[in-house]
Parts: C-alpha cells; structure tokens; sequence
C-alpha cells in the first residue's frame, strides 16, 4: 500500500509535466479533505488548482482551475494610458534622433582629440590590444 505522499506523487507524475513535478517535490504543500467516497482534494503548488484525486485507481477524477482577477478594471482608464503611450514613444524618439545627429561630431571630435596627443608626442607607442599578444 502506497502512503499518501507517494500516492501523490505517483497521480502527479501521470497527469503533469516533469519540470511542475520536480518544483513539486521540492516543497509539496497540500491541504486535502476526505470525502466519504474516498476521493481527496489536493491544491497544486504551482497554479492552485484543486485536483480531486482516487486513491483506488490514483488518478485524477476532477479539476478545478482557480479564477485569475481581471488584468483590466477599467477600460476607460487604460485606453488613456494607451493614448498617452503615443506622446511618449515619439518624445523619446526625438530625444534619440537628435542624439544621434549629434553622434558623428562627437565621434569626430574625439578621434581629432587623439589625433593631436599622437601628434604631439610620436616616440610613444601605440596601446597594446589583446590581438597583439598573440
């Protein structure tokens, strides 16, 4: 006779995935009640799910999905925020755009700056990078 851990196990295996049954083991928590024909109910850990379980034939008979809250309460308040979604994208493309004209002066400016130090100072030699050493 198999004890109730392993019953659970043993249903769990059949009827899930390897992975949800590898999270399960490692903390199983179950609440379960008897019910006068010997079924017993068991909450997934994972989504909370009631399953009600046959000891005798260790399959699960019925489940029970739990109800997810609605994502979205008020309509009127998430197209505003969709509205204003659009403002923002373009500010911040703008932001980039102009960033990014300014991109090659900066660029230029930096290479005239490195330019003029090896100018001023040829007897130095270059930086070492990591391609040289080998």
């Amino acid at each position: 006779m198999y004890g109730l851990y392993q019953l659970i196990v043993l249903v769990l295996v059949q009827n899930t995935r390897f992975s949800i049954l590898r999270r399960i083991r490692q903390s199983l928590v179950i609440s379960f009640t008897m019910e006068p024909m010997g079924m017993f109910e068991i909450e997934c850990p994972c989504c909370q799910a009631i399953l009600k379980v046959d000891p005798d034939t260790r399959a699960v008979i019925a489940h029970t999905v739990k109800e997810k809250p609605r994502s979205i309460d008020d309509l009127a308040v998430e197209v505003a925020k969709l509205k204003g979604e659009g403002a923002r994208r373009e500010e911040l493309f703008q932001k980039q755009f102009e960033a990014e004209k300014s991109h090659g002066k900066v660029l230029e400016k930096k290479f005239d700056e490195l330019f003029r130090r090896a100018k001023e100072n040829p007897d130095s030699t270059p930086p070492m990078r990591d391609i040289d050493l080998d």
